[in-house]
């Protein structure tokens, strides 16, 4: 395997962010406890609005205390990325303060890392500006508790299209490990692992130049410290047209040398998007979508050498499952089982996307469904403490404002049970 060593004296790659502009605003916003749910359930839920902000996938972390949660979203237009510091400790969340950040967009859930004094720090993409020649970025924040920037640096410059979509995670203390992929010379791509501390120094950097990947691009989608130290990788490894996305699935040691690769992709025209890894038990489960009917959500099972052990498809009676691909979590319980998000359409309503939660043993085998949400539903599952989980999604379905969505929280249990 070649391979380029970078030592820690070399400095990260900056950024002149032309285009970037923060705007700030400190709100103690009006939060509403529903008495039914957006789809007419009686279960007790709370709902905050969130302005500007847009109905994507919402990307978040708790800080240290557990008191905050900090949302990432696009805004309306879709251009503009939406920082938002919500107070969850209290029997109603408040939106405490949102910050907007212009030309420059969160890109990846369950991707944001909070560091031992308690800030967070997030990837986000950059659009450039075609004006003044500057590239496309994928770019780090580091932000306080206050959602003041304290930090702001380049991961790699891109030559167009959401791609690379950096993976970050805590590696011990002081220390974060981050994954990205960039396009090295005509239709290849490649991969580039990186040691930094906490204010974002890079102590040591690995780009494997054997491994290409991809005609097009590799957009990665999750990345997690293994039990043995090293770590496992996932993404879209994608030709264009989309059509050709497969899945691909590595793992590497604790020094980045890579142990084995693997990739998945369903009978054309089917294709395998891959979203949430856990690992559990002595195997590897990749949770995937496939924006293609039949097969919409599923879940592969590696064991520890990359042998794949499971497929198991996710299936309600009375779903539509064609084009509602998502990139939703899936969450290990304390029991040993599985809670599942997704979002898929139904025959009485095929225009409207709706919420699914699934939970699962630890075979996959559901043992609970439950459908939710109005409309344009999309999800995320934190775990607050032992047999509480924070279920919160972005809604478009209520009339009084005037289809603005709003943040929809509850807490259900482990087995996805409401909390009343």
């Amino acid at each position: 395997m070649v391979m380029l060593l970078i030592n820690k004296k070399m400095k990260a790659l900056k950024y002149s962010i032309l285009t970037l502009a923060v705007s700030v605003l400190i709100t103690i916003a009006a939060c509403k406890k529903e008495v039914k749910g957006p789809d007419g359930n009686s279960s007790s839920i709370t709902t905050i609005p969130l302005g500007t902000a847009s109905a994507g996938t919402p990307y978040y972390t708790l800080d240290n205390t557990g008191k905050y949660l900090f949302l990432f979203v696009r805004d309306l237009k879709y251009n503009n990325g939406v920082v938002q510091k919500i107070n969850i400790s209290g029997p109603i969340p408040i939106l405490e303060k949102t910050i907007t950040i212009t030309n420059t967009v969160p890109i990846s859930p369950d991707n944001v890392v909070v560091t031992d004094d308690n800030q967070f720090i997030g990837t986000f993409y950059n659009f450039g500006n075609a004006s003044i020649r500057q590239l496309p970025a994928q770019i780090i924040y580091k932000f306080d508790i206050n959602l003041n920037i304290t930090k702001i640096d380049t991961v790699a410059k891109v030559s167009g299209g959401n791609f690379g979509r950096t993976r970050l995670v805590k590696n011990g203390k002081g220390r974060i490990t981050g994954v990205f992929s960039n396009k090295i010379g005509k239709g290849k791509c490649y991969l580039t692992y990186k040691n930094m501390d906490e204010n974002l120094n890079v102590l040591n950097q690995i780009t494997d130049s054997a491994s290409a990947y991809g005609v097009s691009n590799l957009s990665g989608t999750n990345l997690i410290k293994t039990s043995d130290g090293g770590y496992l990788y996932t993404g879209d490894n994608v030709d264009i047209p989309y059509a050709n996305t497969e899945m691909l699935l590595e793992k590497r040691d604790g020094n980045f040398n890579l142990l084995w690769t693997v990739k998945y992709k369903p009978a054309p025209p089917n294709t395998a998007s891959p979203a949430t890894l856990n690992e559990y038990n002595g195997k590897y489960y990749v949770y995937c979508a496939n924006s293609n009917a039949p097969q919409s959500r599923f879940v592969l099972v590696y064991d520890l050498s990359g042998n794949l052990l499971q497929n198991t498809p996710l299936t309600v009676d009375g779903i539509i499952t064609q084009n509602s691909l998502t990139t939703e979590p899936m969450r290990l319980t304390e029991n040993g089982e599985f809670l599942i998000l997704a979002s898929t359409k139904l025959n009485t309503a095929p225009n409207q996307l709706r919420g699914i939660l699934y939970h699962t043993d630890a075979n996959l085998n559901v043992l609970s469904s439950e459908i939710y949400g109005g409309k344009g539903v999309v999800s995320s599952l934190i775990k607050v403490n032992t047999n509480k989980y924070l279920h919160f999604y972005l809604d478009n379905n209520f009339t009084p404002d005037n289809y603005l969505p709003r943040l929809v929280f509850r807490y259900i249990d482990a087995k996805g049970k409401v909390i009343k």
